[in-house]
């Protein structure tokens, strides 16, 4: 018999009523949504990079559509709140307000489920680039900015191993640069687990999110534009927070956190926000994105729509066919969030590939975009999911374990299991 590591999903199960259980299985679909997003962002905007590399110009329509779709980096925006979210979870059920298993066993949970995915990517990024190289040296054909003597320096290769990279404007994108959120992350574990924490039982958690906030945000309004770090877009420990106060006000049992849950008008809110955000923002800011602005923004939409999800899982009412609970519950979506992790990784090095392709074929016009496109969500999400079999799902070992959660004041009841939601979700921007 093949023993199967269990599958890690975004999971609690929750006594929505007396005679009823589920399970938030919807936070994967929001994280393999998110990631997908990702995906086709970069695919549309890469595209039509191709096409004028090329000497071809974009089709208005589409050029129309990039104006004002949003940017990859609003999902990262999503990924971190569903961090902070699943990150503060068990913290809140300990009872203690203390991390489940101390520190170490916080920061040796986190390396297995983050690290190991992340070197391979790494491994196959500078294998790819080194492959580049030599590809344009026999054809011509560049796959775009990547250049080997850039990339490859020893400074570069450092900082990507330490996970320091996005310290650096130059070393931030210098390989792959959609890992420029892994970085991001991975630095704010220990930001939350040695600073917001102790923060937020000696203050509170609105305090701690106003002052991740601040020291987010700082660094954009103090120092020189071109000095400035906006490249590692700090405000994102911010947007970390606001998971952390999702979480709070979701399972916490205090009454203030109970009033705050039922009262407030969740969908309304993140509907209003969605409209401000994507339709007032975008249009006033078409030539040119102010992310310490969006991002907050995209942060506060997720964290209500998930705190409204879970509302609406409690209430025991059927979700409806336009519901977005019933998106976020579709296995399609929840399928895609099992390896989003890996799809985030390794996508942008797929569509590098496919972009030389398409030039060496010399596709043209819309036929260019079309087959792009296709290339790029079909073989990343075949790749991906390969990729996740061989290099994430074995350093998954955490099981999932009920968690009880009450609508009135009163204590969790759990087993002795060290909670795994913080295992869980990654995100992961």
């Amino acid at each position: 018999m093949i023993n199967k590591t269990p599958r890690a999903t975004a999971i609690e199960t929750l006594d929505l009523t007396p005679e009823m259980t589920t399970h938030l299985q919807f936070l994967d679909g929001v994280r393999g949504l998110s990631a997908l997003y990702v995906l086709v962002s970069h695919s549309l905007f890469q595209s039509a990079e191709g096409l004028i590399r090329s000497g071809q110009k974009v089709p208005p329509a589409f050029q129309e559509v990039l104006n004002y779709a949003p940017s990859g980096s609003d999902a990262v925006a999503v990924f971190l709140v569903l961090s902070g979210y699943c990150l503060m979870h068990p913290v809140i059920r300990s009872g203690s307000s203390r991390l489940p298993g101390g520190l170490l066993h916080f920061i040796h949970r986190r390396s297995l489920r983050i690290l190991p995915p992340y070197y391979a990517a790494l491994a196959l990024a500078i294998a790819s680039i080194c492959f580049g190289a030599f590809f344009k040296h026999a054809t011509g054909i560049t796959d775009g900015d990547k250049n080997a003597a850039v990339a490859l320096t020893t400074g570069n290769l450092i900082s990507h191993v330490l996970l320091l990279h996005n310290w650096s404007k130059t070393w931030s994108a210098g390989v792959e640069p959609p890992m420029w959120s892994i970085s991001v992350e991975w630095q704010i574990y220990f930001v939350f687990s040695m600073i917001l924490l102790p923060l937020w039982r000696k203050v509170g958690i609105l305090p701690c999110v106003l002052g991740a906030f601040v020291v987010g945000m700082a660094p954009h309004f103090l120092l020189p534009y071109f000095d400035n770090f906006d490249w590692m877009r700090p405000w994102m420990l911010g947007i970390f927070a606001l998971g952390m106060l999702g979480a709070t006000i979701t399972f916490g049992t205090d009454a203030q956190s109970v009033a705050v849950r039922q009262k407030t008008p969740w969908a309304a809110i993140s509907i209003l926000l969605t409209l401000i955000t994507y339709g007032v923002i975008s249009c006033f800011l078409r030539d040119g994105r102010c992310e310490i602005l969006i991002h907050p923004l995209v942060g506060l939409i997720a964290m209500s729509t998930i705190v409204y999800c879970v509302q609406h899982l409690r209430s025991g009412q059927p979700s409806g066919v336009t519901s977005i609970l019933t998106l976020f519950q579709s296995k399609f979506a929840i399928g895609i969030g099992d390896f989003s992790y890996s799809l985030y990784l390794i996508h942008g090095l797929v569509i590098t590939r496919v972009r030389v392709f398409t030039q060496k074929v010399h596709f043209h016009g819309p036929e260019y975009l079309i087959v792009s496109l296709f290339l790029d969500l079909t073989l990343s999400l075949l790749l991906a999911y390969g990729f996740h079999l061989i290099f994430e799902r074995p350093f998954r070992q955490f099981k999932n374990f009920p968690v009880r959660v009450q609508d009135h004041p009163g204590r969790y009841s759990h087993d002795s299991t060290p909670s795994p939601m913080s295992a869980q979700v990654r995100f992961h921007r």
